[in-house]
C-alpha cells in the first residue's frame, strides 16, 4: 500500500513537470510569433512611409505644321522635323513616310517618285535641302519681305502693328541664321517707311525689334540719309 501512494506521488510529480514544460514551450512560441508580427508591422509601416516614387512629366507631342513650300518656311519646318522624325530610332522608310505626308503636294512631286528605301529617304532629304534649304536663298527671301513692307504715312495703330509684326518676324529669323549684320542698311531703309512716326521712335523702341546695334552714330545714320537724297 505504502509503494503504491509513493509510485501515485512520483507519476503526479512527472505529469505536474510535463506541464510546466508544455507551459514553458506555449509560452515561447507566443513570444516568437509577437516578435515576428510587430517585425512585420514596422516593415509595412516602413513601405507605407516611404515617399511615392516620382512620376517624370510627360511633355504632349508636338504638332509639326506641314511644309508650305516657301523657303522662309523652311528652317522652322526642318528643325522640327529633324528632331521629332529623322534623329528617331525609327526605321528609315518609316520617316520617309512621315516626310512625305508633312510636305504639302507641290513639294511632294519632288521627291514622290523616289524609291521607298534607306536610300530613297536620304536622296529625298538631299533634295529638299538642296531646293529650300540653301542660306544664301533663304537670306533673301527675307530681305525681300522686309523690302516688299509699305510705306506707312500716316498714324494708324493697326497698320503700324502689322508692319512691326512682319519687320520683327524677319529681323529674328536673320539674326537667328547669323546673317542681321549683313542686311542692316536694307533694315536702316525699313525704319524710314514709317514716314509718320519715324520722328517719335526712341533707342527703345528700336531696340525691340533689334535695330538698336544697327542704327550706328547719329552721324553715320544722317550721312546715310544725304546719301540717299
Amino acid at each position: 500500500m505504502q509503494a503504491k501512494k509513493c509510485e501515485e506521488k512520483l507519476v503526479e510529480r512527472d505529469w505536474d513537470k510535463q506541464l510546466q514544460f508544455e507551459h514553458a514551450q506555449l509560452e515561447q512560441k507566443l513570444e516568437f510569433e509577437k516578435k515576428i508580427e510587430e517585425a512585420r508591422k514596422s516593415q509595412l509601416g516602413q513601405v507605407v512611409e516611404s515617399p511615392a516614387p516620382v512620376k517624370s512629366s510627360k511633355l504632349p507631342k508636338l504638332v509639326i505644321t506641314k511644309f508650305s513650300g516657301e523657303l522662309t518656311d523652311w528652317p522652322r519646318f526642318w528643325n522640327q522635323f529633324e528632331a521629332e522624325i529623322d534623329r528617331s530610332e525609327v526605321a528609315a522608310v518609316t520617316k520617309f513616310s512621315y516626310l512625305k505626308e508633312l510636305v504639302n503636294p507641290k513639294v511632294k512631286t519632288a521627291i514622290d517618285g523616289l524609291p521607298f528605301t534607306t536610300e530613297g529617304y536620304q536622296r529625298a532629304k538631299n533634295i529638299l535641302k538642296w531646293k529650300y534649304g540653301q542660306t544664301s536663298e533663304i537670306v533673301n527671301a527675307y530681305v525681300q519681305n522686309i523690302m516688299a513692307l509699305p510705306v506707312i504715312t500716316g498714324s494708324h495703330p493697326k497698320k503700324i502693328h502689322e508692319f512691326y509684326e512682319k519687320l520683327l518676324f524677319n529681323v529674328q529669323s536673320l539674326e537667328t541664321l547669323g546673317k542681321l549684320k549683313e542686311i542692316s542698311g536694307y533694315l536702316r531703309m525699313s525704319i524710314d517707311k514709317l514716314q509718320g512716326i519715324r520722328g517719335d521712335l526712341d533707342g527703345r523702341q528700336l531696340e525691340r525689334v533689334g535695330f538698336s546695334k544697327l542704327r550706328g552714330s547719329p552721324q553715320e545714320v544722317d550721312r546715310e540719309k544725304s546719301c540717299r537724297t
